[in-house]
C-alpha cells in the first residue's frame, strides 16, 4: 500500500536520476510525518465508484507542502500538473463492476478502521508495471525525509 504524491505516467529511463535527485534536494528539509487512518470512501462518486479508499489524517497541512513541492520539481522535467486537488488516501481495492455496489458502500460507511498510527520517513520513485493479476509495483529510489527530533528519542 502506498499514498501517491505525484503520478508520472510513462517515464524516459534517462529522467529518473535527475528527477530523483531533483526531488530529493526539495524534500530533505521536510521532517517524517505522522498519520493515521481516516473515514473510507470511493472515487470517483458513490453512483459509480471504481476505487475504495481510506482517508488519513494527522499531518495534512505538512503532507500538502511536501505533494506540493514534489509536483513543482516533476513540472521542471516536463510533467503535467495534477488538475485535481491533493487527496491523501490510501487505495483499498479497484472495483470492476456495479455488482454488489449497494452491499459494498454499506460495508464501507461501518468500516472504522483500526486507530493505526503510520510514520512516513521517505519519498519512493516507484516503477509499477500492470499485470492482470495487478499492479506490481518495483521501487526505483528511495529519499528519505529529515529526521524528527521528537521521534529520535522515543
Amino acid at each position: 500500500m502506498h499514498l501517491t504524491l505525484k503520478f508520472l505516467g510513462q517515464t524516459a529511463e534517462d529522467i529518473i536520476e535527475p528527477l530523483g535527485e531533483a526531488v530529493s534536494g526539495a524534500v530533505a528539509p521536510y521532517p517524517a510525518l505522522t498519520l493515521k487512518l481516516g473515514r473510507t470512501g470511493v472515487f470517483p462518486h458513490r453512483r459509480r465508484p471504481r476505487v475504495t479508499w481510506v482517508g488519513l489524517d494527522g499531518d495534512l497541512v505538512e503532507l500538502a507542502f511536501l505533494q506540493r513541492a514534489v509536483e513543482e520539481q516533476a513540472a521542471g522535467f516536463g510533467f503535467a500538473a495534477e488538475k485535481r486537488s491533493f487527496s491523501p488516501h490510501l487505495t483499498l481495492g479497484r472495483i470492476r463492476s456495479g455488482k454488489n455496489k449497494d452491499a459494498l458502500l454499506t460495508a464501507l460507511d461501518r468500516l472504522e478502521p483500526e486507530p493505526l498510527v503510520l510514520v512516513a520517513r521517505e519519498i519512493i520513485l516507484y516503477k509499477s508495471d500492470l499485470k492482470p493479476s495487478g499492479a506490481v509495483y518495483t521501487p526505483l529510489k528511495r529519499l528519505p525525509l529529515k529526521e524528527n527530533p521528537m521521534e529520535e528519542e522515543s
